[in-house]
């Protein structure tokens, strides 16, 4: 396998290579991020900002950037990918029925690459705006909207759901922004 190429475009991925979700350690995202890109894999870790109370200064408020799925991040799957396993910060590689690495469609990619901040007042469900579920069989999920339907009343989320990245079609009141604080 190639090391990246600094200038390379993010969503830029060889031909016969895929997405694929690694699970992480808790709060171990940045730390396998990192560990991945030195070994030479292509990874995408999807922030959104949010507000966090001070530690010490109990009325001081911070914006930080925080993973849009706590605990997986994403990376592209070129050859051999069993180093993966082994990699500091790693949990482990989510595969498919047949033991090979699940695949992420490259649809979802491109719309986590494009997450905008969710910045409060009015919502407009646009692909890329982080969300919780709600009202739903799927309550209390994290996700991100990927595709506004036509009426503006439906919309397809993707989420991290048994191990694996889906998309779902559901309608827009089952969803609230997310406005971690």
């Amino acid at each position: 396998m190639q090391p990246r190429r600094l200038d390379a475009q993010p969503d830029a991925v060889p031909c016969g290579s895929y997405w694929s979700v690694v699970q992480t350690h808790p709060q171990a995202e940045r730390w396998a991020q990192a560990n991945l890109e030195r070994q030479g894999y292509q990874t995408l870790l999807p922030l959104m900002r949010a507000r966090r109370r001070d530690r010490v200064v109990r009325n001081a408020w911070h914006t930080v950037e925080i993973p849009l799925f706590a605990g997986y991040l994403l990376v592209v799957i070129d050859g051999h990918w069993t180093p993966i396993k082994s990699t500091l910060g790693v949990r482990k590689l989510l595969l498919d029925g047949d033991g090979k690495p699940g695949r992420v469609a490259r649809a979802v990619v491109s719309v986590l690459q494009a997450v905008r901040d969710f910045s409060g007042g009015e919502v407009a469900w646009m692909p890329g705006t982080p969300c919780s579920l709600t009202a739903c069989p799927f309550s209390g999920h994290d996700a991100v909207v990927t595709q506004m339907h036509d009426d503006q009343q439906h919309a397809t989320v993707a989420l991290m759901m048994l191990g694996q990245m889906r998309e779902i079609h559901l309608r827009v009141e089952c969803l609230i922004p997310r406005d971690v604080v």
